[in-house]
């Protein structure tokens, strides 16, 4: 027969949770006022500006009113691998397509997905990214601030 489980009572839960947080009973409540206290100012902020109907501004018009602007890549296909895309069923197209628009397209650094193959001296760089089983070889143009996709397609194809 199974017994029956006490919930504890107040007193018991102010007891127990400072020695598992190796803290004091008054650090516990002093900290739990903070939190509290920080939740109203934090919410009274929202509902002032809510409130206000304050200009937004995106985050490109932030950093050029700070002066942060980054360089960001544009995507560009070879003819090889627009055709090969075309050609893929959709499911895999669209899984290809959506990782370049979320990983490469507008990136500011489109060397930390992937891995370098060959680097030339003239600002050029090869790379592959991985996808699941598909790969994407990408040349990375410095001087012009483009990635090229040369080509794409499954692992076995494009080492074929």
């Amino acid at each position: 027969m199974l017994g029956r489980v006490r919930k504890p009572n107040n007193v018991q839960i102010l007891r127990t949770r400072p020695k598992l947080k190796k803290t004091s009973v008054s650090d516990l409540l002093r900290n739990a006022i903070i939190e509290k206290i920080e939740d109203e100012i934090d919410l009274q902020t929202f509902d002032d500006v809510l409130a206000k109907r304050e200009q937004t501004y995106s985050l490109d018009e932030v950093k050029k009113q700070l002066g942060l602007s980054s360089i960001m890549y544009t995507v560009r296909f070879s003819d090889t691998a627009s055709k090969k895309l075309r050609k893929m069923d959709r499911h895999q197209e669209a899984l290809l397509v959506g990782w370049i628009e979320k990983n490469l397209m507008n990136c500011a650094d489109p060397r930390s997905q992937g891995k370098a193959l060959v680097a030339n001296h003239k600002g050029q760089w090869r790379y592959r990214y991985r996808v699941g089983d598909y790969r994407i070889l990408a040349l990375i143009e410095d001087e012009e601030i483009v990635i090229t996709v040369i080509d794409v397609g499954h692992r076995n194809d494009v080492y074929a």
